[in-house]
């Protein structure tokens, strides 16, 4: 009996193992660009620690990333991006050896880390004034769509220091782009940072607050002084230029902001930004008119118990005149006790103003409370309103007239091996009862992670979203996910073998003609060659429901000469619902002199959509 209870359980070990081996997460790849390991400094100089990261389903979570610098954390100091991470050093004045590090996860949980180390010997030449970094780069690209375009681009970007103390970057990109809405596509950019604040000339991107300016483009001036817990910021500029095909009127940007205290404790801000059409910059407009938009803001923000408990509020108030032709005026019923010509510098007050009356319609505000980390949780809840009549020419991002709050927790257990992720959403338009129905939206959303060892990765979600009005809108849209990850290494051969599946429900009450559903399947192998230079992955998946289709994928990397410095790649996607077939390949070679070339072709059969694209770059 005992032989036959051993044979069970070995069995059982044989088909269980296999299974729970064939899956884990794909954890990031991260690549030291700079300093080679090993190299030389002088003292006195700055050193740039820069770590490019590829993930292959793109879910780096950029929040884990820990940068260190002979034992000291310096994340907060570095430039990140999922893409790459950048750190400039102080003057490094110690002799000897240096060490640095980088781990990061993904938001799977798995984790890869990079050390590395550097020599800082004594100088033997007077401390450099100006320092620099960066590179040079150009291109071209041929795009064959629904009309042929052949672009053409420069890059130029460089970083360093001036005397020491002032830091600067200078980004150029020349292209012969066009934008669908005629606006420049070409950038340029000089930042200086300095002890007594920022600088900034060309496209700045100013932020205010969410609802008033928030990133925008502006071609201009970006001036922030700091003086110890007081700061201000000046912006000027221009948004739009002024196009006559389609009708856009040159728009001019002008703002201010007072800013009190450090956001990582206490902060107040209170901003004006003014929005300026200028009418004298089109010919003969047809169906456009010049508009005047004003915005009076104010945020705050506070944390307390060592960041535990953290709050956030803004409110912004908006005045926008939606034709200026006429200029400054009094109302055609009333005179209004201000002569409106004198304040026609600040804004143009006429009969077009909305809203004539100001109020809760011209009203977007915005507030937050986090609670956590504590307790292995963090729980967040955030309510905004924005009114029928709120506008901000400077932010086109804004939906109006809707309110409504969004709550969402996340809970970690079992030693960070257990993630729970859950929220709540509940939004409505028709504020003020203009609209002749009023839209409601109810949702909720969860996800789940599990990670029972370092090499086993599961995941599952699922969101409901109901939208809904009193007279002919009753929608339903439901989503489920679901995978398993494994990562193995047998015979010098790391892999990751993926199993994921996806249910999409839409259902329309109302009509359901428009009722659509999907099941999507995929299951991958990633495989990494210790001894070879060869990466690869293949997919084969099905879709049905709605419509049936045939999904693979096949992709490989092949790295030439010993020091790897031309790699290939060739890929291919199939579906055959549409019947398409998406062919990609590249190369990327170290050329003489320190020049980096790569190029890319891309061709879609079922629609004919050819790319072509080579790029050079050349770092110093």
């Amino acid at each position: 009996m005992k032989k036959v209870y051993n044979y069970i359980f070995y069995t059982i070990l044989l088909v269980v193992i296999p299974i729970t081996v064939a899956f884990a997460g794909t954890a990031p790849r991260l690549t030291i660009l700079s300093p080679e390991i090993g190299k030389t400094i002088t003292s006195g100089t700055q050193t740039v620690i820069a770590i490019s990261l590829y993930d292959q389903e793109g879910d780096i979570d950029e929040s884990t990333m820990k940068l260190y610098l002979d034992g000291k954390d310096v994340t907060s100091k570095a430039n990140k991006s999922v893409f790459l991470v950048t750190y400039t050093s102080e003057n490094l004045e110690q002799i000897g050896k240096h060490t640095f590090s980088f781990d990061v996860k993904d938001r799977e949980g798995n984790e890869s880390q990079v050390n590395g180390y550097f020599f800082v010997v004594k100088s033997v030449t007077e401390k450099r004034v100006f320092s620099y970094n960066g590179s040079i780069g150009f291109g071209g690209e041929y795009d064959k769509q629904a009309s042929t375009s052949t672009i053409g681009t420069a890059r130029l970007n460089m970083y360093g220091s001036v005397i020491g103390s002032i830091d600067y970057s200078l980004n150029l990109e020349f292209t012969n782009e066009e934008s669908s809405d005629q606006q420049r596509v070409s950038t340029y950019r000089l930042d200086i940072a300095s002890s007594i604040g920022d600088f900034s000339v060309g496209d700045t991107t100013p932020s205010f607050t969410d609802y008033s300016i928030n990133g925008a483009r502006v071609f201009g001036v970006d001036l922030a002084p700091q003086f110890g817990p007081i700061g201000f910021e000046l912006v000027y500029g221009q948004s739009y230029k002024a196009v006559e095909s389609p009708e856009t009127y040159r728009q001019m940007i002008y703002g201010g902001k007072l800013k009190i205290g450090n956001r990582d404790k206490f902060y107040w801000g209170l901003s004006l930004l003014k929005v300026k059409d200028d009418k004298d910059s089109l010919t003969n407009p047809q169906n456009v008119t010049p508009k005047d938009n004003l915005v009076l803001s104010t945020d705050f923000s506070l944390n307390l118990l060592k960041g535990v408990l953290g709050l956030k509020l803004e409110a912004n108030e908006s005045m926008l005149n939606e034709d200026i032709n006429a200029g400054a005026s009094d109302f055609s019923d009333f005179e209004l006790p201000i002569n409106t010509e004198d304040w026609e510098w600040l804004f143009t007050i006429n009969e077009h103003i909305v809203p004539i009356m100001p109020g809760l319609t011209n009203l977007a505000a915005k507030g937050s409370i986090r609670i956590g980390p504590i307790y292995n949780n963090t729980l967040n809840f955030e309510y905004s309103y924005v009114g029928p009549s709120y506008y901000s020419l400077a932010n086109s991002g804004i939906t109006n007239d809707n309110s409504g709050f969004n709550v969402w927790d996340t809970v970690w257990l079992l030693d960070r091996r257990l993630y729970i992720y859950g929220s709540y959403q509940n939004y409505r338009n028709n504020l003020e009862n203009t609209l002749s129905s009023t839209t409601k939206s109810q949702g909720f959303s969860s996800n789940i992670n599990i990670y029972p060892n370092d090499y086993l990765t599961i995941n599952g979600g699922a969101s409901l979203l109901n939208t809904s009005d009193n007279v002919n809108v009753d929608t339903q849209n439901i989503s489920t996910d679901a995978g398993v990850t494994r990562n193995m290494d047998v015979l010098g051969v790391n892999s990751y073998i993926n199993f994921s599946t996806n249910v999409n429900l839409y259902r329309d009450k109302e009509t359901t003609s428009n009722d659509s559903e999907t099941y999507s399947f995929r299951t991958g192998l990633s495989s990494y060659f210790d001894n070879l230079p060869l990466s690869t992955r293949a997919v084969v998946g099905y879709d049905f429901g709605t419509q049936n289709s045939l999904y693979l994928e096949g992709w490989g990397e092949y790295r030439f000469l010993k020091n790897e410095s031309l790699i290939t790649s060739l890929g291919a996607v199939y579906e055959s619902g549409p019947n398409m077939l998406d062919i990609t390949s590249g190369v990327s070679a170290d050329m003489i002199y320190g020049i980096k070339l790569e190029s890319n072709f891309e061709y879609i059969t079922n629609t004919g959509d050819l790319n072509l694209s080579i790029f050079a770059l050349r770092e110093f």
